[in-house]
């Protein structure tokens, strides 16, 4: 009888490949002969005193209801000399679920709350996308590399989130730099949607929807089929980052070497003509990894700072917001252990968790470096090229800078609020309550963050 059913969904599904047409991939990217160039981690100009990067991590609606929280805490946190924390944010990264409100501030800043509630939150993403595999029609479609298009997906983004938007419009009247990220399936590496990137690419940047670039970082294997970009060999000169050179050198950090491999292979026309993005959390779940490449590969001891930022700076603490979930699964208790659903969840989720550990530990640990080294690099500084950076020697005291790490998660909550933030599923959109409880999670958590009230002048409650 078993075959039996089988024999029929194959022959279902033969039949219905007739009917099944799949849509060609659209390039999301453009050639450019001139692309603009940058670096991974556009930080500055006019930085000063106290700057903040957000790093918003996947998850989903669960990741982008909660940040919305984090957002609102940080317009309610004053900063030392007025303004709120939310002002002090120069440079948010996203990834995956985390990619909508990373692009959110960069084109809107900390504000027009209600509308990314209403656009983002409310809207039903996850009744428009096909979620089974086990109709013969989603089969096919899987067959051809993920049961949903995401060019679909991101044309409905750009409608009606974005409307319009470019990554050129990122960072403009004093809003945030933004960095979004995907994996690039083919190299196993994060793929930045940064100036370096594109100028690799011969890409014009600027002009690429910001929608393109959220629905890669959002494209979930299965769920959606790759989105496509264009490695545009041969259609620009521009000379590629120094920290190319990492690619053969066997004594370079392994993260640097496998994204200079990478780098290298979208102007090697015979290896990559195409770039198949998928969800951004299979390599960059904390999204982070833009950042630690710019520490790892630069040539000076303050970039991605430029000098005079780096002469100004007080304190740069950068800001994890971190939706990721403890296991909570019933099974440990069952002598018969997972079901296959189960356990693939589990694989996955164990491989994933030991790579976020891993992120969060080489990026403290990169941040230590970058103290250090800015350190000394100030105190080295004879006072005319202070003078001449800074523009006047009152208040300078060259070891006053401090680079940290912090975190606003579901930890920082009592237990029965993180318990109950915990057990919400990652899905692309969820019921209002569970947004509800969400936001005021991501609020409470902001207020009492020790990283964010170490930044803030606000009494303590």
């Amino acid at each position: 009888m078993t075959r039996f059913f089988a024999a029929c969904a194959l022959m279902a599904t033969a039949l219905l490949g007739g009917c099944v047409v799949l849509p060609d991939p659209r390039v999301a990217d453009t050639p450019s002969a001139h692309p603009a160039t940058g670096g991974l981690a556009p930080l500055g100009p006019g930085l000063e005193g106290e700057v903040l990067v957000l790093a918003f991590s996947g998850g989903g609606a669960r990741a982008a209801a909660f940040s919305l929280g984090v957002m609102e805490g940080l317009a309610a946190l004053p900063a030392p000399g007025g303004g709120s924390l939310a002002d002090r944010v120069a440079l948010t990264t996203g990834a995956s679920g985390g990619a909508l409100p990373a692009a959110w501030m960069g084109l809107h800043g900390a504000a027009e709350f209600e509308s990314y509630r209403a656009t983002v939150l409310d809207a039903d993403w996850h009744g428009r996308v096909r979620t089974g595999t086990a109709s013969p029609v989603n089969l096919l479609r899987l067959y051809g590399g993920g049961v949903n298009n995401p060019d679909a997906f991101a044309d409905a983004l750009d409608r009606e989130v974005f409307r319009g938007a470019r990554l050129g419009d990122f960072g403009r009247a004093g809003r945030p730099q933004v960095v979004l990220s995907a994996t690039d399936i083919a190299n196993h590496a994060p793929f930045f949607f940064a100036p370096a990137t594109f100028a690799q690419l011969c890409a014009d940047g600027p002009a690429m929807r910001v929608a393109d670039a959220v629905a890669a970082s959002m494209a979930a294997p299965v769920l959606f089929r790759p989105l496509t970009m264009q490695a545009f060999a041969g259609a620009c000169a521009t000379p590629g980052p120094a920290w190319l050179g990492a690619a053969d050198d066997r004594q370079a950090p392994w993260m640097l070497a496998r994204q200079a491999r990478a780098f290298a292979s979208y102007r090697e026309a015979e290896r990559v003509a195409f770039v198949h993005l998928l969800d951004a959390g299979l390599t960059d779940y904390l999204a982070v990894a833009a950042l630690l490449v710019a520490r790892l590969g630069a040539e000076t001891p303050h970039a991605p700072l430029a000098p005079d930022d780096a002469v100004r700076l007080a304190r740069l603490t950068v800001v994890l917001v971190d939706v990721g979930q403890a296991p909570i699964d019933p099974w440990p208790l069952d002598a018969d252990g997972p079901d296959g659903q189960q356990a693939i969840e589990a694989a996955f989720g164990a491989a994933m968790g030991t790579n976020v550990r891993l992120a969060r530990d080489a990026l403290a640990a990169a941040l230590d470096d970058w103290q250090t080294a800015l350190r000394d690099w100030r105190c080295g500084l004879d006072q005319a090229e202070v003078l001449r950076l800074r523009g006047t020697l009152e208040g300078w005291r060259c070891d006053a800078v401090t680079v940290t790490l912090g975190r606003v998660s579901f930890d920082d909550l009592p237990p029965d609020e993180r318990e109950a933030l915990a057990a919400i599923k990652t899905r692309l959109s969820l019921p209002r309550d569970e947004v509800d409880q969400l936001i005021a999670g991501g609020r409470a958590a902001a207020l009492a963050s020790p990283a964010l009230r170490a930044l803030s002048d606000a009494p303590r409650r």
